[in-house]
């Protein structure tokens, strides 16, 4: 991630590499070698879903509701680092894969409760929901990959927009000499920053579907842009070596 002081990337060409990306993943074929390709079906649809919440922000942001559009941010930002933590995590596909089997299960169960429906109860009785462990919070997720504290920064200050805070109570509020007027729009917050940390998260969810697909090739394809933009591609190098997955081939390391 870049320094603090380091020169910004123009948000016009932010927003041009968002759309891109959100134009770029979705294909009808992917070539992913047999030994990853459970890790790709996993991953590709958070992936996926980081770019179009990305490109959703960008589409809200510009008609004038930045502070709503914040919140896609925020989604398109977890779930880009919930697959990288899980793909170079050991262990952490198979943890990933726990939580959707039970995600799958315990919803058709909750709903064959409420509406007494027999078809979800087949459904939840027919999926397989295995023992161990699931994914950890996207915090503690976010304390193994963040060496320098702007993933948690980041996403606590996007989290400011999803939760009745303290800035929902006074956005609304203008102080003046003549007493607390009302405001009918939030005020301006930091919408650069927020406009940034979405980039890095379609950056996060471009590159990992192309490393999965061929390492190699991956790093040469996200380079150009991620030094112009300052967007960093992966996060692993933070990882714990204890935590770091082990791969069959010195390109994944």
């Amino acid at each position: 991630v870049s320094a603090p002081n380091a020169e910004k990337p123009p948000a016009a060409e932010l927003e041009d590499w968002i759309r891109k990306v959100a134009d770029d993943l979705p294909r009808d074929e992917f070539i992913v070698p047999k030994e990853r390709a459970r890790d790709f079906q996993l991953l590709y649809g958070l992936c996926q879903q980081a770019a179009r919440f990305a490109s959703s922000y960008v589409l809200l942001s510009n008609q004038g509701f930045q502070r709503e559009a914040a919140a896609l941010a925020r989604c398109s930002f977890e779930h880009a680092v919930t697959a990288h933590w899980s793909y170079f995590t050991e262990g952490g596909v198979e943890r990933l894969a726990i939580d959707v089997n039970r995600d799958f299960k315990g919803y058709y169960m909750t709903m064959s409760e409420y509406l007494d429906d027999e078809e979800f109860r087949k459904q939840a009785e027919s999926h397989e929901a295995p023992d161990g462990k699931g994914l950890p919070p996207v915090s503690h997720m976010m304390w193994d990959l963040d060496s320098g504290g702007f993933l948690r920064t980041s996403y606590r200050n996007l989290s400011l927009s999803v939760h009745p805070t303290h800035l929902t109570v006074s956005t609304y509020l203008e102080e003046t000499e003549s007493g607390t007027q009302l405001r009918h729009e939030p005020r301006g917050g930091a919408e650069y920053a927020t406009l940034y940390t979405t980039a890095v998260a379609a950056m996060l969810a471009y590159s990992l579907v192309e490393y999965i697909s061929d390492p190699l090739a991956a790093k040469v394809l996200v380079e150009g842009p991620s030094n112009k933009l300052r967007l960093p591609p992966f996060l692993h190098d933070s990882l714990p070596d204890k935590k770091r997955r082990v791969f069959a081939t010195a390109d994944q390391k």
